[in-house]
């Protein structure tokens, strides 16, 4: 004879048996907890997908976990450089390097944090360290590289560069670094090649498109420009190079006689833009007849010197390209030597000034 069971009761035992199978293991996954290399590896996770804060997160359960783990405090780092917080990055790295002296990458990140601060003494030092320790850190180079371009210390950047590119011929990034220290010291042939070979490997980089538009226009060659700088805006996020391609871009078609267009261009792209009388849009109004020139010249003086002299040689250069334009090579001349007496060498606006000085030369000048 069998006993019948009744459903419900039948029921009531699976989840009986669901439910102690289900304890069974409660012990261990209570017990479970997870390691610093664990919080670290989500937090490395995170900072990859963008989650900035999630990621510094974990970070700081795997200090909490192991206040001695050298790797969680150079990744917090990252994290915290991500996020433009350069002095809380460089005392986590110091802290990872007095934990584990060797860690050549926490080296290599406060030489980044350090470079960025515009600190590029520290930043060579701490590239130095770094590669002292690992002689084939191609990334180390780079930094390094970067910090000797920003002591204008150009010819020692580029062997940096150099040596980056030939460990890790993949470090796109290399290419247009390189690129800018040759054309800051003058070589703007040699800079556009090494832009070709960043935009053919990656031909969605704007800052390469825009800084083989601003060699190309120095070498003379403006509709190559030209199309180097609209592709730029293209792919730039509003502000920055974005801005500055929209006003170049301007100049070139007016020299061509686009008049009309170059003018209704620029002016959608001021309506559209924000904030809307910052500096740039100042530029632009002045360039589509909005405020006069004595107008800009005044709007260019600050109480910083330096910013004085930056705003000064971009005032000046636009001003000359409209008396350049316009047919008045006389006041367009005496106009781009002010912006050459700025010293602001490092502007494009210095740049450009200076290459129309030299295409206006008499032959017999030299």
């Amino acid at each position: 004879m069998y006993l019948t069971i009744p459903i419900q009761f039948r029921l009531s035992l699976f989840r009986y048996a669901r439910w102690l199978l289900a304890i069974s293991s409660l012990p261990i996954i209570v017990s479970a907890q997870p390691s610093e290399r664990d919080c670290v590896e989500r937090g490395s996770r995170r900072y990859e997908q963008g989650d900035i804060d999630g990621a510094i997160t974990e970070f700081n359960r795997a200090i909490t976990i192991n206040e001695d783990f050298a790797e969680a405090y150079n990744h917090r780092g990252l994290a915290k450089a991500y996020k433009l917080d350069f002095l809380g990055a460089i005392a986590d790295y110091s802290e990872a390097v007095e934990i584990r002296p060797e860690l050549a990458d926490a080296y290599k990140n406060r030489a980044v944090a350090n470079a960025g601060m515009g600190d590029f003494a520290d930043a060579i030092s701490d590239s130095d360290r770094a590669i002292e320790l690992c002689p084939r850190f191609a990334k180390a180079y780079h930094i390094r590289g970067v910090a000797k371009a920003g002591q204008r210390a150009f010819e020692g950047a580029i062997a940096d560069y150099n040596r980056a590119i030939q460990l890790d011929p993949k470090l796109v990034q290399v290419y247009y670094n390189r690129a800018l220290a040759k054309a800051d010291n003058g070589a703007f042939g040699d800079a556009i090649s090494d832009y070709d070979l960043a935009i053919k490997s990656n031909s969605l980089e704007p800052d390469a498109h825009f800084g083989r538009g601003v060699a190309k226009q120095i070498r003379g060659s403006f509709d190559e420009a030209l199309a180097d700088f609209v592709r730029s805006g293209q792919l730039a996020p509003p502000g920055g190079i974005r801005d500055y391609a929209q006003l170049y871009i301007w100049l070139i078609r007016l020299r061509s006689g686009q008049t009309v267009s170059a003018n209704r261009e620029l002016a959608a792209y001021l309506a559209e833009r924000s904030p809307s009388k910052d500096w740039v849009s100042t530029i632009g109004r002045f360039l589509l007849n909005g405020i006069t020139e004595t107008e800009l010249f005044e709007r260019a003086r600050s109480s910083d010197p330096k910013k004085s002299r930056g705003l000064g040689c971009e005032a000046w250069y636009y001003a000359g390209m409209k008396r350049l334009i316009a047919g008045d090579r006389t006041t367009a001349t005496d106009y781009f030597r002010k912006c050459l007496a700025t010293g602001e060498t490092l502007f494009n606006e210095y740049r450009f000034a200076q290459a129309e000085i030299d295409a206006m030369k008499c032959p017999c000048e030299g």
